[in-house]
């Protein structure tokens, strides 16, 4: 689709830099319609209802530095 052009098609591995979220509980990656990112909390409530259909990735933090 040529309006799509240099837009991901899929991401893999994604690591958040919590400290730029601030107390943020559920956001979307921009350009992203489909996709959520919840907190553990959300998480665990969600489970909690018993709601069925939806899908969990782990989400982890940034990379650790090389730098000693």
């Amino acid at each position: 689709m040529p309006e799509r052009v240099g837009e991901y098609r899929s991401i893999s591995g994604l690591r958040i830099d919590t400290s730029k979220i601030e107390n943020a509980r559920v956001f979307r990656p921009m350009g992203w319609e489909v996709a959520l990112i919840v907190s553990e909390e959300l998480k665990a409530r969600i489970e909690r209802i018993g709601n069925t259909g939806v899908y969990f990735n782990r989400v982890t933090g940034p990379h650790a530095s090389n730098e000693g």
